[in-house]
Parts: C-alpha cells; structure tokens; sequence
C-alpha cells in the first residue's frame, strides 16, 4: 500500500507526458472507450454488486495475472536474462503494457515492479498474489462508498493527495524495500 501514493504521482507525471505526444491520441482514445466499459462494473447500488466487483476487479486479477506474470513469467525472464533485477523489470514492463493503459502505464509499471520485487525477496507466490488484491481492493471499495464522485475519482487529480502522504509513502516503501533487501541479504 506505500506504493500507491507514489504510483498516483506516477499516473498524474504519465498523463502529461502523454498529453504532450499528439500522435499517442489515438491511444488516448481506445483507453477512454474501454475505461467507459469498465465504469459499468463500478456502478455498484448493493453490496451484492460490490461484491461481484470486487471478485471480477481484485481477487481474479490478483490470481490470475501474479500467476502468470510473477509465477511463470518472472520465474522465465530471471533464468533466461540471469538477472533478477533485468528480469523484474521486464516482467513489470509487459504487464503494464498487457493493461493496454498508456495514460496509466507507469503508474502500472511501478506497481508492477513492487509485485515483482516482493515476489523475488520472498519467494512465496501469495505476497504479491495479497498486495494485488489489496491494491484492487481498496481501490472497488474506496469506489463504491463514493459512487456519487465517480467522475472525481476516475481523474485521479493529484491535487487530492497531500504532498505529506506522498512524502510518507516515498519514505515507508523505500524503507520496507530497504528492509526486505537487508534481510534476503542475511
């Protein structure tokens, strides 16, 4: 969760950088016509409907793509490349792009990373497989308790987030990557 402050800077930094490429416009535009089919499953009125969200946005995703991209990806890209690190990052890389998010993609790549490095530090599945739903989670339920401010949240305006949050998250995910990496290291 320290990751998610940093990873809406990196959406808010991501979205300008795009908006200053008019050629990627039509890519803007594909993820603004998929974004409006995905609001449909964040119209929730029960918590029948919440729930039916939160299997189909978090607990699907948080199985399926770590075991595909921490499990047998990322498992793959560090023999291939001989690199944890290398292979890491690649791994991060293609699930942001598998989002086919151009607006979110570092933000997603970001989050990616973290998945991947909690996977590579522990070597147990169910980390990255609890972070992902944790950070999907939040985000269907943070959603349905304010549904009368989709709109608001679906901008992510970086203005909501006070700079001691993003200061604190910088500060607590460096210091638990610090810590994990010390331990791997005993």
């Amino acid at each position: 969760m320290s990751a998610f402050p940093l990873a809406q800077v990196a959406f808010v930094a991501n979205k300008w950088l795009v908006e200053q490429f008019p050629v990627l416009d039509a890519l803007v535009q594909t993820e603004k016509t998929t974004i409006k089919l995905m609001e449909g499953l964040l119209v929730m009125q029960s918590p029948w409907e919440m729930l039916a969200s939160l299997l189909v946005m978090a607990i699907v995703p948080a199985l399926g793509e770590e075991l595909v991209f921490r499990g047998i990806g990322q498992r793959k890209l560090i023999e291939i490349t001989g690199k944890p690190a290398l292979g890491i990052l690649l791994t991060a890389l293609i699930f942001s792009i598998t989002h086919f998010e151009i607006q979110r993609f570092l933000a997603i790549m970001l989050l990616g990373g973290v998945l991947g490095l909690l996977f590579h530090w522990t070597k147990n599945l169910w980390i990255p497989i609890a972070a992902h739903f944790i950070n999907n989670g939040v985000q269907v339920i943070i959603t349905w308790q304010n549904q009368g401010k989709l709109k608001e949240l679906k901008e992510g305006n970086i203005e909501d987030l006070p700079i001691a949050i993003v200061l604190a998250s910088a500060v607590l995910f460096t210091a638990s990557g610090y810590l994990l990496w010390k331990e791997k290291q005993d």
